[in-house]
């Protein structure tokens, strides 16, 4: 999906398109410059409130586009983040034809160079002229917004919001002789201590001396940014980039272990049309800092169904970090799809084989019954084939869930019905005479 709107270094750079609107402070242009994308105090679009604040790309004489979908990413002040705004098209600058295309309010709770994505209610016509007007900001006198990104197109759907995932538990020292302990999960790099991350708003997300039973914690990352993941507003790219996550089993006294055990760990993407896609990483490495790290090879486990059965992954030492290093993100795939595939009807004694539908998610897959039965003599693998030889008629009702490998959960409800064999037709049972 491309973004049409341009990279400008000023009003009117690169021809032929032009940007206008309301700057008291920095220029509108800036809405659309090239920046290090990964930086929310970069100089952005800013203007009083009081204004009446817009700002308007114009794309040049003869150049129209439709508006699908936009991004608006806000600096590094929430209180100047946009709450309330619309956006128009015009094929004529606003004379004459002067749409409205969308409408917005709401729109509060802003991080530190946030990044949001919006559809058009209105987005088939193409226009020359967009025009986002500004309403309402979440308290300050001005508005600063860092980038807008126009899009052209339905056909795909970008990602809204992007996170690492770490499933761990805590396990500290109970012993007598232990002084003190505490666990750590947080975002960061070797060069930079505990809570010290690229992208603000991370930091450490579990921090405590208590046990953690298994969690799943979660860390935002940037988006459209080089921090600690680069992505581009529609998540292509960052495949050959670094994410820094580290776990701390820290104590005061030598020889006292306490765990840190990491089950999975993944990234989610949260879409603009509300779904979820996840992604393994391409790899990991394990960066032992002083303490004790057991069992390397089975840092990560893909398969939270088998917590009570895999090989933990013990972080030990002395408060100093273990690193893992994850290198980027692979394909994103959607959590498991899953319909009972039309089930045919059955006979008592006859062998019976049926293959619910199943797709997408991580394998591998946990399969069961959650309610209802099947029909006595056939059972469900977590392949989703449905088999056996059925043993008693009747109609059976039964509700089946799959669980993928990272924790997705699709429940269906299907119907099987049995008969009793019949009799033999005439003329083609078996005769046994005298011999």
């Amino acid at each position: 999906m491309p973004n049409f709107a341009p990279v400008m270094t000023s009003d009117t750079v690169p021809a032929p398109y032009i940007v206008s609107g309301t700057a008291t402070y920095y220029g509108e242009w800036r809405a659309f410059a090239t920046r290090d994308p990964g930086n929310p105090y970069s100089a952005p679009w800013l203007t009083n409130l009081a204004d009446s604040p817009y700002v308007q790309l114009d794309l040049g004489a003869g150049h129209t586009q439709p508006l699908f979908t936009y991004i608006v990413k806000v600096a590094d002040d929430p209180t100047r983040a946009p709450k309330a705004w619309t956006v128009r098209g015009s094929t004529d600058n606003f004379v004459a034809s002067n749409d409205l295309l969308d409408t917005v309010t709401g729109q509060t709770g802003w991080g530190i160079g946030e990044v949001r994505a919006f559809t058009c209610d209105v987005a088939a016509t193409p226009y020359q002229q967009f025009r986002l007007h500004v309403t309402d900001n979440n308290g300050s006198s001005v508005i600063a917004i860092l980038n807008l990104f126009y899009y052209n197109s339905a056909a795909d759907i970008l990602i809204s919001h992007l996170s690492l995932v770490v499933w761990v538990e805590y396990i500290p020292d109970t012993q007598p002789s232990a002084l003190w302990g505490q666990g750590y999960v947080f975002l960061g790099d070797p060069a930079h201590p505990p809570g010290s991350v690229t992208d603000p708003g991370n930091g450490i997300v579990y921090q405590s001396g208590a046990a953690l039973a298994k969690s799943r914690l979660a860390f935002t990352l940037p988006l459209n940014g080089t921090g600690v993941l680069p992505a581009t507003p529609d998540g292509a790219d960052a495949t050959n980039t670094v994410v820094w996550f580290a776990v701390v089993g820290s104590v005061l006294q030598f020889n006292v272990p306490n765990y840190l055990n990491v089950y999975a760990v993944y990234f989610q993407a949260d879409y603009s049309d509300g779904s979820s896609r996840f992604s393994y990483p391409t790899a990991e490495t394990i960066d032992q800092n002083v303490g004790t790290v057991t069992n390397p090879a089975n840092a990560i486990d893909h398969d939270l169904n088998s917590f009570a059965d895999i090989l933990r992954q013990n972080f030990s030492g002395l408060g100093t970090a273990t690193y893992l290093r994850i290198a980027g993100f692979g394909l994103f795939v959607a959590a498991p799809t899953f319909a009972c595939n039309t089930p045919p009807g059955g006979t008592v004694g006859v062998a019976y084989s049926h293959q619910l539908a199943l797709a997408s998610g991580f394998s591998p897959y946990t399969v069961s019954i959650i309610a209802g039965a099947l029909p006595t003599g056939l059972s469900v693998s977590n392949t989703a084939l449905i088999g056996g030889t059925p043993t008693h008629s009747g109609t059976y009702g039964f509700q089946v869930r799959v669980v993928d490998a990272i924790g997705q959960i699709q429940t269906i409800s299907c119907v099987i019905a049995i008969v009793n064999a019949g009799p033999c037709p005439e003329g083609t049972g078996s005769m046994i005479g005298p011999g």
